[in-house]
C-alpha cells in the first residue's frame, strides 16, 4: 500500500520496510527544508512499529547544504527510536558535500532501494 505525502511518496514492502522517496527535484528554500524534516519526523512514526525504514533521493537533482542539519536531527531521532534507517541514490554532490565535511561516515548510504532495504534488515551495525 503507497501514500503520496507533500514531499514523499511512501510504501511499505512485504517484509514491513517503510520506503519513502523524496519526490522534490530541488531541496532549495528554508520553508521546503522545514517542511520535509516535518515529514520525516511523521515518517519515523511511520516506521516506529517495524523499525525499519528506507529514504529515497532517486528524485532529488540538488539540495542545499542546510538540509544536511535536517538529515543530523534525523539520525538523531531515529536512533533515539532504535529505528534503523538508510538513506538511498544521493546525488554524487551531496556525496561530495557530505565527504568533504566529513559527515560521510556519519550517515548509512546505499546506493539503491534494494541495497538499502538489505542494509536495514541486517544487525550488524559495522555495515555503517
Amino acid at each position: 500500500m503507497g501514500y503520496e505525502w507533500l514531499h514523499f511518496n511512501v510504501e511499505t514492502d512485504k517484509e514491513g520496510i517503510v520506503v519513502a522517496t523524496l519526490t522534490e527535484k530541488k531541496v532549495l528554500t528554508l520553508g521546503t527544508i522545514q517542511s520535509i524534516t516535518h515529514e520525516l519526523e511523521v515518517l519515523l512514526g511511520f516506521a516506529n512499529k517495524s523499525k525499519k525504514l528506507v529514504v529515497n533521493f532517486a528524485e532529488v537533482e540538488f539540495m542545499t547544504t542546510t538540509m544536511i542539519g535536517a538529515l543530523m536531527r534525523f539520525d538523531e531521532q531515529a536512533t533515539n527510536r532504535n529505528i534503523r534507517y538508510a538513506f538511498c541514490a544521493l546525488q554524487l554532490q551531496m556525496m561530495q558535500v557530505l565527504t568533504i565535511s566529513q559527515l560521510r561516515r556519519h550517515f548509512p548510504i546505499r546506493r539503491d532501494v534494494t541495497s538499502a532495504c538489505r542494509f536495514v534488515k541486517t544487525e550488524d551495525e559495522s555495515c555503517r
